[in-house]
C-alpha cells in the first residue's frame, strides 16, 4: 500500500476517514501531554543537573527562538505551498528529535543544540494546525475549537506533570529521552489519520519551488499591511516575546537563590507542585475566557486579551520584587492565568478573516514576530540579570511588556468606532 504524504485522504484500516475536529482534539491533548511530560522538568534540569549560569539559561532560550525566527516562514510556506499533513509530519519527528538531545548530555552546548533542533520542529508545527482546521470544518467553526482544544491541552498538561516528574525523581534526564521518542510516534498517527478534504495545494508545477514560495510569502506580507489588526498582533507578539524570555528562563534560579525553596522539602516535589498547579490555573482560565467572551465580536475578544494582559503584567511586576515564596508562587499564578487565558482568544483574533491561501503564513509571521522578540529581547535581559540581579531583570521583563496594553486598547477604540459606523450606516 502506497502512503501519499499530501493530496489524497489517508484512511484508517477500517476504510473510514478520521474526523478533523475529534484529531485536532486528540493531538491537542496528545501534545499537552507529553509535554508536560518530557519537559516539565526543565526547569529544574538546567538549573540543578546542568548547572547554568543566568546568561547560560537565557541564550539557550535564545538559541530556540532564534531557530524559530530564522525557519518560521519556510516552514509556514510549506503548509500552505505544499500540504498542511506533510508540514505536521515533518515538525513531529524535528520536535521529538530536540527534545531527545536536549536530555541526552547535560551541558550548554547540548542543551542549546537540541533547543535550535527543537525550534525547527516547532515551526513546522507552527500555524499549520490552526490553519488545517480552519480548512477542513470553516473559519467560523474553528474559533469555539481552538478553545475546547486549549482545554483539552490543559488537562493533558495535568496528566503528563506527575508522571514526568515521577520519573524525574529517577532521572531528571530520563522525561527528555522517553517524550522525545513519544512525539516522534505522533507522527505516524497524523501521516496515518489526517485527512486535506478542505486544503488546496499548489498546482504541481509550482510546488515546491522558490518562485511559490515568494508567492505566497507576498500574499501574508500583503494581508498584515492591508489591516490594522494584524499589524496589532504583530507588536503584542514582539512585547510579548522580548519580555516573556526572561521570566521564562530565569523565574526557577529566581525562586531557588532568590526567593528559596521552603525547607523540607525537595526541589522535585515543589516544581513538581508548581508545574501541576499552573496547569490547574490554565484549565480554568482557558474555561472563563471561554464562558466570558462572545467570540463572535472582535470588540469582546479585544476587551479579555486586554485585561489578561494586564494580569500578566502585573503578576511578573510582583514575582519579581517578591521575597517570600508564597508571595512569588501567587504572582506567578496570576500571570500564568493571564497568558493561559489569552492564547486561545489571540488565535482567534488573529485568524478572523484570513484568507485561506495565505493562512498558515499569516500566523507563522505573527509568531516569527514573537521569536523575532525573544532573540533580542533575551540576551538583553540575561545580560541585564548577569551584571545586576535576576530580579532585576525580571521587573524590567513586566514594564518592557505593559505597552501591549496601550496597543489593545487602541484596538478597542477602533473596533468601538468601527462598530458605531456600522450600527449608524445600517440604520
Amino acid at each position: 500500500m502506497r502512503l501519499s504524504i499530501h493530496r489524497e485522504p489517508v484512511l484508517l484500516p477500517g476504510g473510514r476517514p478520521v474526523d478533523p475536529r475529534r484529531l485536532y482534539l486528540a493531538l491537542s491533548l496528545l501534545g499537552g501531554f507529553l509535554t508536560a511530560f518530557a519537559l516539565g522538568v526543565y526547569a529544574l534540569y538546567v538549573v540543578r543537573e546542568a548547572e547554568l549560569t543566568p546568561l547560560q539559561l537565557v541564550l539557550a532560550g535564545t538559541a530556540l527562538e532564534a531557530s524559530a525566527f530564522v525557519f518560521e516562514i519556510p516552514t509556514g510556506v510549506v503548509a500552505d505551498a505544499y500540504s498542511r499533513r506533510l508540514s505536521l509530519v515533518v515538525g513531529y519527528v524535528v520536535f521529538g528529535l530536540g527534545i531527545v538531545i536536549m536530555g541526552a548530555v547535560p551541558t550548554f552546548a547540548v542543551i542549546a543544540g537540541g533547543q535550535v533542533v527543537w525550534g525547527l520542529g516547532f515551526t513546522f508545527l507552527s500555524g499549520a494546525r490552526e490553519a488545517w482546521i480552519a480548512d477542513e470544518i470553516g473559519e467560523a467553526e474553528a474559533a469555539p475549537v481552538y478553545l475546547r482544544a486549549a482545554q483539552l491541552r490543559q488537562v493533558g498538561l495535568f496528566l503528563g506533570t506527575p508522571l514526568g516528574f515521577g520519573l524525574g525523581f529517577v532521572s531528571l534526564q530520563l522525561p527528555f529521552l522517553v517524550g522525545g521518542a513519544a512525539f516522534m510516534l505522533v507522527a505516524v498517527l497524523v501521516a496515518l489519520t489526517m485527512t486535506e478534504a478542505g486544503y488546496r495545494p499548489a498546482p504541481a508545477a509550482d510546488r515546491g519551488t522558490w518562485r511559490s514560495m515568494a508567492r505566497t510569502l507576498g500574499e501574508g506580507t500583503r494581508a498584515i499591511r492591508g489591516r490594522g489588526a494584524l499589524i496589532a498582533a504583530v507588536a503584542v507578539s514582539l512585547l510579548s516575546g522580548a519580555s516573556s524570555e526572561a521570566v521564562d528562563r530565569l523565574w526557577s534560579l529566581h525562586l531557588i537563590e532568590g526567593v528559596g525553596i521552603p525547607t523540607g522539602i525537595s526541589d522535585v516535589a515543589v516544581f513538581g507542585g508548581i508545574a501541576l498547579t499552573d496547569v490547574a490555573v490554565g484549565v480554568v482560565a482557558v474555561w472563563l475566557a471561554q464562558r466570558t467572551t462572545n467570540l463572535g465580536s472582535s470588540r469582546a475578544i479585544t476587551r479579555s486579551l486586554l485585561v489578561l494582559a494586564a494580569m500578566t503584567v502585573a503578576g511578573w511586576l510582583v514575582f519579581g520584587l517578591a521575597g517570600v515564596f508564597w508571595i512569588a508562587f501567587a504572582a506567578n499564578m496570576l500571570a500564568e492565568w493571564g497568558r493561559r487565558g489569552a492564547d486561545p482568544l489571540f488565535i482567534a483574533w488573529v485568524n478572523r478573516g484570513l484568507d485561506p491561501s495565505s493562512r498558515a503564513t499569516v500566523l507563522s509571521m505573527v509568531s516569527q514576530a514573537d521569536a523575532a522578540g525573544q532573540t533580542l529581547g533575551g540576551p538583553a535581559m540575561g545580560l541585564l540579570a548577569s551584571l545586576r540581579t535576576v530580579r532585576t531583570a525580571l521587573v524590567a521583563a513586566a514594564v518592557l511588556y505593559a505597552p501591549s496594553l496601550l496597543v489593545f486598547g487602541r484596538e478597542m477604540r477602533r473596533r468601538d468606532d468601527s462598530e458605531s459606523s456600522g450600527e449608524a450606516q445600517g440604520g
